[in-house]
């Protein structure tokens, strides 16, 4: 969604935190997956 990846950048650019919250199949992990993936790998570290 692209209001959804808007609002995340947005936020990330301005240091605050975002919590996503929704039904089951509302795309809050693939949206979250996708703005991470875009980010070069050295400011990223996932576990």
């Amino acid at each position: 969604n692209i209001d959804l990846e808007w609002l995340v950048k947005s936020m990330i650019i301005i240091h605050q935190p975002v919590l996503f919250v929704g039904d089951t199949g509302s795309s809050k992990t693939a949206t979250i997956l996708s703005y991470i993936r875009n980010l070069d790998s050295q400011y990223t570290n996932l576990i």
